[in-house]
């Protein structure tokens, strides 16, 4: 199949490519995945975000978590945080990590939401429970940007449960 995909987008054949996609979507939601990339990106077709929240809404209604982080970029970048933030915590509740980390971001950034570095952090911890690297280096950013704001030895506490221990250097 991958090697199939490769020949189809070299050759820029789209019909083929929308047709593997079509026919992969039948029996894997991860078809509305590569279709929705396909039109968001603009591989090998004309980049359409309409037709690519489309597929990516189908994806979502059988539950495929990159389709909900998908479809909340979409929808976070046309200015609607609070679909956005309900996609990402789906993600979450249907085992996807990013879910957090981006809702980190959300409000650590008070994009969409009010700004809120406890929420910010809380959501970073929970991306962070699955060894996501991103949420991370959120975490360890946003204690360093917010010393005065978090008590030390929690943050060394919560280091030390999770095996990092060797970042407190980087913060402190």
């Amino acid at each position: 199949m991958e090697q199939l995909e490769l020949t189809y987008i070299r050759n820029k054949d789209f019909n083929s490519l929308k047709t593997l996609y079509e026919n992969m979507s039948m029996t894997n939601p991860n078809g509305f995945y590569k279709l929705g990339k396909m039109y968001e990106h603009g591989i090998v077709c004309k980049r359409d975000y309409d037709t690519a929240c489309d597929y990516y809404k189908q994806g979502v209604e059988k539950n495929h978590t990159e389709c909900m982080i998908s479809l909340a970029h979409i929808y976070s970048d046309r200015g609607d945080h609070e679909y956005a933030k309900g996609l990402y915590e789906l993600a979450f509740n249907h085992g996807n990590d990013d879910g957090y980390y981006y809702l980190g971001l959300m409000y650590e950034f008070g994009e969409g939401v009010e700004l809120d570095y406890n929420k910010a952090l809380e959501c970073y911890k929970k991306s962070v429970k699955s060894n996501d690297k991103c949420g991370l280096y959120s975490l360890v950013n946003l204690y360093k940007k917010c010393q005065d704001k978090f008590d030390k030895t929690d943050v060394v506490s919560y280091l030390e449960s999770i095996g990092r221990i060797d970042l407190v250097k980087s913060i402190y």
